[in-house]
């Protein structure tokens, strides 16, 4: 600006205008000025005066108005200026207010955003990118942009760039549009005397000013004052609730004043997302809208620690289980104004915490009467609705069909997929636009901009408003629309629901009548992207829209819909739902039907339909869906018996044995063993008395009685009647035997299956031999097979190193799952779905390699898991494996650390704790514990990195989780002495012995119970032992030492052969050699007499025979143990003994 008003003085100048200083622009404005922010004019120029003048200056891509002014702001006197800023209005409760600010640490994201455009100056943005002036926070009613505001106001303050804030409220009186632009003038005043001066004069000139229409004081006043604002940083203006103010004089002055101000001035605005303020704002080129939603699951955290600071600020807050608090969080929704009421009703009532449980379950019959509860949500919900134009009978006929979709669906639709599905009903995407836009403030984060956005209110408590207590014209019917949803949803189905667009359908066309041997799952995943929305709504929620019409409202063709679509399409919405993963109730359905005078359907329909059940029974099991199998086995099962009931000499005998062993095995899973074992033995009556009877069919008898015994040895190991067990097994397993003989290729899967059970039931009586003779021939069999061979021959061969391990033969397990990965990953090579299995298998495989201090193989294949799991992520976001994610990557920590490359080891435990964190935070119930294990492992890790400062603030963290956990009844005793002891280690290291001799001795403590009862091991306890007898040591408490070092050596001579197998020989002995040390540091400075070679020679003797065994360090060891016994011999001879 200063290269502007000279080079235009100049211009003048060279004009023949003779230069006027009583004209001249005041020095504030030249000393003031920037150097770069905007484009040069009238090069070359010199001399020159302006007065009153407006340019458009264009440079680029910067386009600009500058205004240039004459005022005799210099010559006014204090007093004109004074009396000139009296004729202003001076409003107050208007301002920004520090109570009403965020809560400390929450809405980071949004503050950072804005201050990051706040510090942005025209000569940081892009060549293509438009330099924006006004900051618009456009949200939905509630969303806490008001707290925004306040917060951004506060520290705009605090850092010396605030020039105003005003806060519009219709029940404020002084919330006027004339005392916003007093707010404003005001505020420029006390930027600094210059700017002051600059406005007396404007006013003293022109009295009228004063009192003029607020767009004229803006262009008369504020622009021109603006641009004599120092240019050494920038200038705030925050405007909340631009939708609060009615007169749209306010909305214009935003687009169209606004871009004429200075660049380093910048306003910060909120509004409610009403139509008014939007179709002002929305596209113009110098609004820049936050891109972050107020509301809604990306606010979890902030609404979390907002409801938590509150309620412990409360008597009765430390009272609330975390499992209400937690629900608290869930139902706020991301909504602070709902949160915020809640909290502000509980302190008002008698009992809050049960209160706080019945509004959360909406039973609260004081919070709905209460007038500072949902009558004060209800009132400005209905704010908003009446300013709608409900003369327009159009409109209103669009907001019933519409908003009424909105509040009725069971998920959100898309404004695309609510079209689609309501296109019968005539409405179409740009209805549902234009009526969205109209009630935006009550939505959440929606833009005409984003179509397959999902609708939704901003909060649940919308949709209660609008259901349970609005008045008309504002109420929604919902058995109305209930009854509207169900039948669109049938239209959907009968027209959409086709093989040419949904290609998996026809899955389940199983033969009812033979056994199938599940390899994998049956149920193919739908390809998300290639089903139409509406279509996938319509499946889902068709069962739920017509149950919930009442039966007085289900009219004659609507019933006849319900039985038309079900007649011809109940195996593809039974399959499509299933692979959705949620079947729907059809029987339910069906039974609406009933007074629809068409007969009841014939034996062959009934046949049908139970065969139906029937396969898309067995197709679930596959995919371990036993609730939804249950129920339809339940119907299968009725079916038959309603046929059988009235001719029971007929065929369907083999088909009823077959659903009775479905059923009870589906009631097994169910934890019915008692019911199912009737179902069974009804089974097994009819296979047996078939075998007999039917000889023609005696294969088809025999793979039906085999299979009922296979249930039956199951529920009886259920039932710890492992002798029985074994005895149907074996029966079923002769049978198969046959089968198998007469037709290899259908049976032998079949057999290996049984086998592999059988295996199973051997070892659950610990016949050993039996069962790795079971799974062996298991495995030979498998290897055998013809159809689809590698799926059973990896599930044998891992089951035949599971009995391989049990009996001890550890590196024969090895090398066998070795097979089994290969298989597994031959097999997922071609067959996503064996992705899963195989990263189970590598697990299994690591977990034997570390068993067997094979370390680098361990991490090499760890990693191959981990990189595995990922991409089965990557390839389906909806699967959840970050919890097996974690565990890998501590695991894979662990195996890097007993390499000994204990620096890689800290970056992959680093990303498992982060996991475990975030799922302990999200679902502490669950993987609090798991959170606690991972600590505990990571500060190992860190600690042998010589980390002891961090790895004691991790296991110190663990520690008190597991004490937690422990409050909370988990068994957790031996994890928290374990934690005690490590956190008690690193203190020492550091030189906190004092703080370390309490936790350890703690950690003995509860180590001599736990070994008195096996749970455990002795060699624990010889460990934290010699932790203690260390930090006594340090402390020079030897005579207390001496006792601790001892017992460690004792136990560790004691160990047996079996015992010394299960620890990792480099540990065992390094922590021996560490007892003998500590031993004879403790001897060395004692002062004590008495006989002590026979306890060191005793503990040389011991350790010398196990470094002899270890055939990895053997030298270094017995080195080791030589330097120890001569430390021993000096402290002897020093003490005289």
């Amino acid at each position: 600006m200063q290269k502007v008003f000279a080079k235009v003085n100049r211009s003048w100048k060279s004009l023949g205008k003779p230069e006027d200083s009583s004209k001249q622009v005041p020095k504030t404005v030249v000393d003031k000025a920037p150097l770069h922010t905007s484009p040069e004019v009238f090069k070359g120029a010199s001399h020159n005066d302006l007065q009153d003048v407006n340019m458009n200056v264009a440079s680029g891509d910067i386009n600009q108005q500058i205004n240039i002014f004459h005022v005799k702001g210099s010559q006014s006197t204090e007093n004109e200026i004074q009396d000139a800023l009296r004729r202003l209005p001076d409003p107050k409760q208007c301002t920004w207010d520090s109570s009403r600010a965020c809560f400390s640490g929450t809405r980071q994201t949004h503050i950072d955003d804005m201050w990051a455009w706040i510090n942005k100056s025209a000569d940081s943005t892009g060549p293509r990118e438009p330099t924006t002036q006004l900051y618009l926070v456009a949200d939905a009613v509630g969303s806490g942009k008001s707290s925004l505001a306040h917060t951004i106001s506060q520290q705009a303050h605090d850092r010396g760039h605030l020039v105003a804030s005003f806060f519009f409220d219709q029940l404020n009186d002084q919330s006027t549009l004339a005392n916003f632009l007093a707010v404003l003038i005001r505020g420029l005043c006390n930027v600094n005397d210059e700017v002051r001066a600059f406005v007396g004069g404007i006013l003293a000139k022109d009295t009228s000013l004063a009192l003029a229409r607020p767009h004229r004081q803006f262009k008369e006043i504020v622009i021109p004052a603006a641009t004599v604002l120092p240019f050494d940083r920038q200038f705030v203006l925050t405007v909340d609730a631009l939708d609060e103010e009615r007169d749209v004089v306010l909305l214009d002055i935003m687009r169209d004043l606004i871009p004429l101000l200075p660049l380093n001035f910048r306003t910060v605005a909120t509004t409610r997302s009403e139509p008014r303020c939007m179709q002002h704002l929305q596209h113009q080129k110098h609004v820049y809208h936050c891109p972050h939603s107020l509301t809604g699951v990306l606010n979890h955290d902030d609404i979390a620690a907002f409801i938590r600071q509150r309620l412990s600020e409360t008597d009765y807050g430390p009272g609330i289980p975390s499992d209400l608090v937690e629900d608290f969080v869930d139902k706020s929704e991301g909504v602070f104004l709902w949160a915020s009421t809640v909290l502000n009703h509980l302190r008002n009532t008698f009992d809050p915490i049960d209160e706080l449980r019945d509004i959360l379950h909406s039973r609260s019959t004081h919070w709905v009467q209460d007038g500072e509860a949902a009558p004060k949500l209800d009132h400005l919900y209905s704010r908003i609705l009446s300013k709608l134009k409900w003369t327009d009978t159009r409109f209103v006929t669009k907001y019933r069909t519409i908003v009424g979709a909105i509040a009725t669906v069971k998920d959100p639709l898309s404004p695309s997929g609510l079209a689609s599905l309501y296109e019968p009903a005539g409405i179409t995407e740009g209805d549902v636009e234009k009526l969205c836009t109209l009630i935006r403030p009550l939505l959440r984060n929606y833009s005409a901009e984003h179509p397959h956005r999902h609708l939704q209110f901003i909060h649940l408590s919308v949709q209660e408003y609008l259901s349970e207590r609005a008045p008309s014209p504002y109420r929604i019917h919902s058995d109305e629309h209930h009854q509207t949803l169900s039948r669109l949803s049938l239209l959907s189905i009968q027209h959409d629901l086709v093989p040419e667009k949904v290609p998996t359908l026809g899955y389940s066309n199983v033969d009812h009548k033979r056994e199938v041997v599940i390899s994998k799952r049956l149920i193919p995943r739908i390809p998300m992207e290639s089903v139409s929305e509406h279509l996938l709504y319509s499946c889902l929620h068709l069962e739920e829209h017509t149950l919930s019409i009442p039966s007085e409202n289900l009219d004659m063709l609507h019933l006849q819909l319900i039985r038309d679509v079900l007649a011809a399409k109940e195996q593809y919405i039974l399959e499509a739902t299933a692979a959705l993963g949620k079947v729907i109730n059809t029987v339910a359905m069906h039974n609406l039907t009933w007074r629809l005078p068409t007969g009841s359907p014939d034996r062959a329909m009934l046949s049908e339909k139970a065969r139906l059940y029937q396969s898309m029974d067995r197709c679930l099991q596959s995919d371990s869906e036993w609730e939804e199998a249950l129920s339809l086995a339940r119907e299968a099962t009725a079916i038959y018996r309603q046929i059988m009931s009235v001719d029971p000499s007929g065929d369907l005998e083999l088909e009823m044995g077959w659903a009775l062993q479905s059923l009870s095995q589906c009631l097994l899973e169910d934890w019915e063993p008692m019911e199912a074992m009737g179902i069974n033995e009804e089974g097994v009556i009819i296979a047996r008395r078939l075998a007999e009877t039917r000889p023609s069919l005696i294969t088809d008898m025999f793979q039906l009685l085999a299979r009922l015994l296979c249930t039956q040895s199951d529920i009886h190991s259920r039932l710890d009647r492992h002798e029985e067990a074994v005895e149907c097994r074996l029966e079923a397993v002769d049978l198969y035997r046959k089968l198998s003989a007469s037709d290899p290729s259908t049976f032998q899967a079949s057999l290996a299956w049984a086998l592999r059970s059988l295996s199973t039931d051997f070892n659950r009586l610990e016949r050993r031999s039996d069962a790795i003779s079971a799974a062996r021939e298991a495995v030979d069999i498998s290897r055998q097979i013809t159809i689809d061979p590698g799926p059973h021959l990896a599930h044998s061969l891992t089951n035949y190193a599971r009995h391989l391990t049990v009996s001890g033969s550890h590196d024969q397990s090895i090398e066998v799952l070795g097979e089994a990965v290969d298989v597994y990953r031959r097999v997922a090579a071609t067959d996503a779905r064996y992705h899963a299995e195989l990263v189970s298998a590598l697990r299994k495989l690591t977990t034997q390699l570390d068993q067997a201090f094979r370390y680098d193989e361990a991490a090499s294949i760890a990693l191959d898991a981990i990189d595995m799991l990922r991409q089965i992520s990557n390839s389906d976001p909806t699967t959840h494996n970050n919890s097996t994610l974690s565990t890998l990557l501590m695991n894979y920590a662990h195996f890097l650390s007993g390499a000994g490359k204990d620096t890689e080891s800290i970056k992959p435990g680093e990303e498992g704790l982060c996991m475990a964190r975030a799922l302990a935070e999200a679902d502490p119930r669950t993987y609090e514990s798991d959170l606690a294990e991972t600590l505990g492992n990571h500060s190992v890790h860190l600690s042998n990195c010589g980390r002891y400062d961090d790895a004691a603030g991790f296991m110190l963290e663990a520690a008190v989780t597991y004490r937690r956990l422990l409050v909370d009844g988990y068994n957790c005793e031996d994890n928290l002495a374990q934690a005690l002891n490590c956190y008690a280690w690193n203190l020492a290291f550091l030189g906190r012995e004092e703080e370390a001799l309490g936790f350890v001795e703690e950690s003995v403590d509860i180590c001599r119970q736990l070994v008195a009862t096996n749970i455990c091991k002795p060699h624990e306890l010889a460990n934290y032992l010699h932790t203690l007898a260390h930090t006594l040591n340090a402390l020079k408490r030897f005579d207390d030492a001496l006792p601790a070092a001892k017992e460690s050596i004792t136990i560790y001579c004691g160990l047996s052969p079996r015992e010394v197998a299960l620890i990792d020989p480099r540990f065992l002995l390094d922590k021996f050699s560490e007892s003998l040390d500590a031993y004879s540091k403790a001897l060395k400075g004692s002062q004590q007499r008495g006989e002590i070679r026979d306890t060191v020679q005793e503990g040389i003797i011991a350790y010398r025979k196990l470094a002899g065994s270890d055939s990895g360090d053997t030298n270094q060891g017995l080195e080791d143990a030589i330097r120890l016994f001569e430390k021993v011999s000096v402290s002897s001879t020093y003490l005289g003994a």
